[in-house]
């Protein structure tokens, strides 16, 4: 209800995106009775709301899949690289 109450009377649309599944992470997506549970309390307070569809789950590329895959990657260099930073001189 706090949520409803910051929204009510701005002129906004709430977009609900599903959790997708991510390493280090045990979190599981809401099921879509909940999803309308809260869709229907933001609606008592005047604000509308829309479930998106997940996409792009076989690809890793779902909302917060990229960041993961892009930290995972910077990371492995870094390793690989030892970070380098060395001016070359002796």
């Amino acid at each position: 209800d706090e949520f409803g109450r910051l929204l009510r009377g701005l002129n906004c649309h709430v977009n609900i995106i599903p959790l997708n599944p991510t390493d280090g992470f045990d979190g599981k997506p809401a099921k879509m009775p909940n999803v309308k549970t809260f869709i229907k309390r933001l609606e008592s307070y005047g604000v509308a709301a829309t479930p998106r569809t997940r996409r792009g789950l076989d690809i890793e590329a779902g909302c917060g899949q990229l960041t993961q895959t892009l930290e995972k990657k910077e990371a492995k260099k870094a390793s690989e690289g030892g970070g380098g930073g060395g001016t070359g001189r002796s």
